[in-house]
């Protein structure tokens, strides 16, 4: 009865207990908990209820996380080095310094946004600028 009138709160609706809605949300939940239930005991852990979302947001971050490593390994050696992880940071920063001045003041660092892409390709910037630290 509770997963009802949770359902029917968040949805606005005011189900009554015999509804086709209220059936087909009990016959869907019942379909839901059998094909996540690993155990077979009825209900769902969090481990069994977020397996699935757990899974999907590992891959999304692995691939997130690969590209981010491609964009730094500025020479494809397939390794980062000082220079390829300190470059696109550098890069930022000077970017963001507006008056370079070497600090960050508060309306420099607030006004970051125009810098958030820079340092962190392989087009030629990234690559000058790795040169320029050596």
């Amino acid at each position: 009865m509770k997963l009802y009138i949770s359902l029917a709160l968040l949805t606005g609706a005011c189900l009554s207990e015999d509804s086709p809605q209220t059936k087909k949300i009990a016959k869907d939940s019942a379909e839901f908990v059998r094909m996540k239930d690993g155990n077979k005991d009825g209900k769902l852990s969090f481990a069994e209820y977020t397996a699935d979302i757990v899974a999907h947001d590992k891959e999304r971050i692995r691939k997130s996380i690969q590209e981010e490593f491609r964009k730094s390994d500025i020479n494809s050696d397939g390794f980062l080095s000082l220079d390829e992880i300190t470059s696109p940071r550098v890069a930022w920063f000077k970017c963001a310094d507006k008056d370079g001045d070497g600090n960050l003041s508060n309306s420099e660092l607030s006004d970051t946004a125009s810098c958030s892409d820079v340092g962190l390709s392989t087009d030629e910037s990234s690559k000058d600028v790795l040169s320029n630290l050596k």
